[in-house]
């Protein structure tokens, strides 16, 4: 479930999800190859990003905000929803068939 889903019940009362706000910090940048950068180097940290048109977001932590200022980026820590990407595996449930 994600923040901006809802589930009704079978007596029809309908449930909001809401995404809690979480300590983040957020990248932006008109530079894709900038951010391609950041994201290959967040991901490969295994680290969990939510990724928008123009920014990067990651739970917050100095080191990964220093990581990413030595790429040129700014790192701005507030409070936000974070819903990360949930991985190219556990997006849909499906099998392949074999041939």
């Amino acid at each position: 479930m994600r923040g901006g889903d809802s589930l009704v019940s079978d007596e029809g009362s309908i449930v909001h999800i809401i995404a809690a706000c979480e300590r983040v910090s957020t990248v932006a940048s008109d530079d894709t190859e900038v951010l391609v950068k950041a994201a290959y180097h967040l991901g490969n940290r295994h680290v969990s990003v939510q990724i928008g048109l123009g920014w990067l977001r990651y739970l917050q932590d100095h080191v990964l905000d220093s990581m990413l200022q030595e790429l040129g980026l700014e790192p701005k820590e507030h409070w936000a929803p974070f819903e990360p990407e949930s991985g190219a595996y556990s997006a849909h449930s499906h099998s392949h068939a074999s041939a």
